[in-house]
């Protein structure tokens, strides 16, 4: 549905590494010792105005955790809220297999360190009417070769309110 627009995952902005002490809820549910929360700047936007979403990776393990840059599939769910009713859509993106060992890029996760990526800017595509909304990512990575993390990542439940264009 909305495959022309590059996906969460691979619009790798910034990256950056460190400890965060965020609530446990904010998180979205541990996977074979990671878990991931989405994030926004604030909770209210203009329709159409530009939103940056932060996705952050935990490593809750006590040893380093290798992932490859992008997982194998990405599911993305939008829930519009409107008088009452749910409005739901769904973003799903496969990725190509993974290249050879030698070609690709792995990311390093310290034990305890969060990694963050920004994605770029979001608006229209995806956020493009007014109202509450709800989003959720889910990536899978399924890769073969030890010692790469392999499993399926949910995100925490984002809610953003979007307002109308004046």
């Amino acid at each position: 549905m909305f495959s022309y627009v590059v996906p969460l995952f691979m619009a790798l902005l910034a990256l950056g590494c460190g400890n965060y002490e965020e609530g446990e809820a904010d998180w979205g549910p541990l996977s074979a010792g990671l878990q991931c929360k989405l994030v926004t700047e604030r909770s209210e936007y203009v329709l159409g105005q530009p939103i940056v979403i932060e996705i952050h990776i935990k490593n809750r393990t006590d040893k380093q955790v290798i992932i490859y840059q992008s997982p194998s599939r990405e599911e993305t769910v939008f829930i519009r809220y409107e008088g009452g009713t749910s409005k739901s859509k769904t973003d799903r993106v496969e990725y190509d297999p993974p290249p050879s060992s030698g070609k690709q890029l792995f990311l390093i996760i310290p034990a305890g360190a969060d990694v963050r990526y920004m994605t770029p800017e979001y608006g229209r595509d995806y956020f493009d009417r007014p109202g509450r909304w709800e989003m959720r990512s889910t990536y899978v990575f399924e890769y073969v070769d030890k010692p790469v993390w392999t499993g399926k990542l949910k995100s925490n439940l984002l809610r953003l309110n979007i307002l109308p264009d004046k």
